[in-house]
């Protein structure tokens, strides 16, 4: 039974504490307001109702959470020391490490597959888009570790300034290139606080 303002009860309470707020185990207005800001980051609709969808990847978030530990002992990019590192961070936050970006299956992805499937594995993108689909995905601009460059036709994205684009890849080359790319008729998005 979805959860939605007015329910009460425990499960309320395991979405409140996934969500960061106080657990008074009772759906109220800012329940339902982080709901919705956590639907929007993850590319749900942000109708502040936890259906099986919303369920599903709350429990997928906190799961990835328990695993590393507390959310308060998770690495932060503003304290990795080098390019590198920070790289190599947000590539496994991502689900992106150089033997999965080599992988076979990920290099017949698309562009839109491959940011999709990029932004999924480090749970800021709940379902696949479009590449005009990101045009108006996350929050406008250039994100401070992570920005999509999305048009119509074409999307990458380039983490902590290496860009992660099935064009320009030969061979068996990684889909990740330190040469920037001219970003002309795309619009720069990011996911809020990235």
């Amino acid at each position: 039974m979805p959860l939605k303002e007015g329910s009460q009860g425990s499960r309320v309470g395991s979405v409140q504490k996934a969500l960061g707020l106080r657990s008074d185990r009772i759906f109220g207005p800012s329940t339902t307001r982080a709901v919705k800001r956590f639907q929007r980051r993850h590319g749900l609709t942000p109708d502040g109702v936890v259906g099986p969808s919303t369920w599903a990847l709350i429990k997928r978030v906190r799961a990835r959470q328990r695993s590393r530990g507390s959310a308060g002992r998770r690495t932060s990019a503003a304290r990795v020391r080098t390019r590198g590192a920070a790289v190599r961070l947000l590539q496994r936050r991502l689900g992106l490490t150089a033997a999965a970006t080599r992988a076979g299956t990920t290099r017949a992805m698309t562009a839109r597959g491959s940011v999709s499937y990029a932004l999924h594995g480090g749970y800021l993108l709940g379902s696949s888009r479009t590449s005009g689909g990101f045009m108006s995905w996350g929050a406008p601009g250039r994100g401070r570790w992570i920005t999509v460059y999305a048009a119509p036709d074409h999307v990458y994205m380039v983490v902590n300034g290496v860009r992660f684009d099935t064009s320009g890849r030969t061979g068996r080359q990684s889909r990740w290139q330190h040469d920037m790319r001219d970003p002309g008729g795309h619009v720069a998005r990011h996911p809020p606080g990235l």
